[in-house]
């Protein structure tokens, strides 16, 4: 029998500044309510360009629930209130603070994963590949705790910004979209580019990834998901490429729970 999901809806996080002025962060946290204490946990890192998207109704199957994993749909700061790195120190914000309650919650801080599609696809590498570098940390609160996470799932996103400033066709939408993410035109500032990329960080200390990417993206085009894969097993991390023809940006979530569920499982309960 499926558990019982105990659903928390908007828990306020942090307030942090925007261009115009504040905006609160808020989380949803879904807790199997049958499965005791020391949950495991997946954020969930929604997409929408950076720029607009909510948490609400995150893309889970109840077979993830029923493997007494908690899920934290997180927001962030979108490209028009504050550029990168805001989006992203949002994401390790949202981390810290949910080690920071994990005895309220009955959450395990050892065991934490992460997930995104599209921009938050892109999220999720960084925040795979970006392990224990202060500039990305922010400074909104929990500093003494732990950002990190054991292992990623990226779908659809970009892993490469910096490419698609010289890309000849870099999909629909997207020299405009990253423009606004870095906070300037994208052909004028490759150094913004290049910070604001998952492959600029991998390294040794980079997390295993599961990259998901449709054959037939008109918006990020595959080689972002080939070109990560391949950095990361030339860096000695563990990748897992699956590749979907004849599949677009908007990916059908039954098509997603097989992969990511079999990818987290040994992280999350090995």
């Amino acid at each position: 029998m499926p558990l019982e999901i105990q659903t928390l809806l908007d828990l306020p996080v942090a307030t942090v500044p925007t261009r115009s002025g504040t905006r609160t962060l808020v989380m949803d946290l879904y807790l199997p309510e049958a499965s005791g204490k020391h949950l495991p946990v997946l954020i969930y890192i929604h997409g929408g360009g950076w720029k607009q998207g909510t948490q609400y109704r995150p893309p889970f199957k109840p077979r993830l629930f029923d493997d007494g994993i908690a899920v934290a749909a997180i927001t962030y700061r979108f490209s028009h209130e504050a550029p990168f790195p805001a989006c992203l120190q949002d994401c390790k914000l949202m981390t810290r603070w949910l080690r920071a309650h994990a005895g309220t919650f009955g959450l395990d801080p050892d065991r934490f994963a992460a997930w995104g599609i599209s921009a938050g696809g892109h999220l999720a590498s960084l925040m795979g590949t970006t392990r224990h570098l202060p500039d990305y940390e922010g400074t909104c609160g929990w500093q003494e705790f732990d950002s990190s996470v054991l292992a990623v799932c990226t779908t659809c996103g970009p892993s490469d910004i910096r490419r698609t400033a010289i890309d000849p066709v870099p999909g629909e939408g997207m020299v405009t979209l990253c423009s606004d993410l870095i906070g300037g035109p994208l052909h004028d500032y490759p150094e913004r580019a290049a910070a604001a990329s998952p492959v600029t960080y991998v390294s040794a200390d980079t997390v295993p990834h599961l990259i998901i990417q449709g054959m037939e993206d008109p918006i990020v085009p595959a080689y972002h998901a080939s070109d990560l894969h391949d950095l990361l097993l030339a860096t000695g991390i563990p990748s897992h490429l699956l590749l979907l023809p004849g599949v677009g940006h908007d990916i059908p979530p039954d098509s997603l729970d097989r992969p990511v569920r079999s990818f987290f499982l040994p992280f999350l309960k090995g």
